[in-house]
C-alpha cells in the first residue's frame, strides 16, 4: 500500500476589511485509491488593530500582505491650503493615493503648515514616509476608528483628506462622528490631521 503526502496553500478571500485574506494549509492523503483533505487555517500575516511598522494597522488588502497604518494619534489641526489656487495632482480619491496626493501638495501650496506638510514633515517611531489620507482611505479610517483609537468624535469635529474637490477652491473632509459625513469645505478651513503610511 502507497501513502503519500502533499501540502497546499491557498487564500480565501473575505468581503469583511477586518479579517481580508485568511490563510490555509490544505493537507492531501492518498491511500490506495482514496483521498483525504484536512485543512488547518493560519493566522492571517498581518490584521485590524495589529501594531506595526510604527503605528496600528486600519487596512490591508486582498493579498494579505500590504495594507495601510495609521499613526496612533493626530498632529492636531491646520487648513489643508492655498484656498485660492488648484493642486494639480491632488484630486485621486481611492485607496493608494494619498501619496502622490500629499506630495502634490506639498510641492505645489506655498502655504506654511498646511495639514498635508504637518505629515510629511513627521517622523514617527523611525519612520518618515506618512501622509495625508486621501477621502477613500480617510473613510477606511473612520470604519476602524474604535479599534484605531484616538479620534475626536464632536459634533463640529472633523479630519481633512489629501483629495481635493476638482471642480472647485474646496477639498474632500469627514466627520468622525456616528454619522460620517464627507462633504467638501473651503480649504482654509482647520480640521484635524491624522498621519498614515503605508506597507
Amino acid at each position: 500500500m502507497k501513502i503519500s503526502i502533499r501540502n497546499h496553500f491557498f487564500v480565501k478571500k473575505s468581503k469583511s476589511q477586518i479579517l481580508n485574506a485568511k490563510s490555509f494549509q490544505i493537507f492531501s492523503f492518498v491511500i490506495g485509491s482514496i483521498l483525504i483533505l484536512f485543512s488547518c487555517e493560519k493566522e492571517p500575516k498581518f490584521r485590524i488593530g495589529q501594531d506595526y511598522q510604527g503605528g496600528i494597522i486600519f487596512y490591508v488588502d486582498e493579498t494579505g500582505n500590504h495594507g495601510l497604518i495609521a499613526a496612533s494619534e493626530g498632529v492636531g489641526q491646520a487648513a489643508w491650503g492655498c484656498p485660492s489656487i488648484l493642486i494639480k495632482g491632488a484630486d485621486a480619491e481611492g485607496i493608494g493615493s494619498g501619496f502622490e496626493n500629499t506630495l502634490a501638495i506639498v510641492r505645489d501650496c506655498n502655504d506654511v503648515g498646511t495639514a498635508a506638510e504637518l505629515c510629511e514633515n513627521l517622523v514617527l517611531n523611525g519612520f518618515d514616509d506618512w501622509f495625508l489620507p486621501s477621502k477613500e482611505e480617510l473613510n477606511q479610517l473612520y470604519l476602524q476608528r474604535k479599534i484605531v483609537g484616538g479620534f475626536s468624535e464632536e459634533l463640529n469635529s472633523a479630519y481633512w483628506s489629501s483629495t481635493e474637490y476638482e471642480k472647485s477652491f474646496a477639498a474632500w473632509r469627514q466627520l468622525f462622528t456616528d454619522f460620517p459625513e464627507q462633504t467638501i469645505y473651503d480649504k482654509y478651513n482647520i480640521y484635524n490631521v491624522r498621519p498614515i503610511r503605508r506597507f
